[in-house]
């Protein structure tokens, strides 16, 4: 994070690379502390998140919101059970 983001709609779309699956997430809040890592449920994209409940948490802490393996805007398979998507295999 360059800039202390704590609006979710102002927050852009923002992409990484990890073993060959392109992830899409969104990052805003304090620039110190331990993030809070946002997980959606199986077809939950980005834009589902209440930006009231994040932007509370982006007042006190680092926040990462993540587009899932398969969903919304990341790519690769999604998983078709809870066990392989906490392994994130595809």
């Amino acid at each position: 994070m360059n800039a202390q983001i704590i609006n979710y709609a102002d927050a852009p779309t923002q992409y990484i690379e990890v073993d060959g699956i392109r992830y899409a997430y969104r990052s805003l809040g304090k620039q110190t502390g331990i993030p809070i890592v946002c997980l959606q449920h199986f077809t939950g994209t980005l834009d589902n998140w209440d930006p009231i409940i994040i932007n509370g948490l982006a007042n006190e802490r680092p926040v990462i919101t993540i587009d899932n393996t398969g969903i919304g805007n990341s790519g690769g398979t999604t998983p078709d059970n809870v066990q392989d998507m906490a392994r994130d295999r595809n």
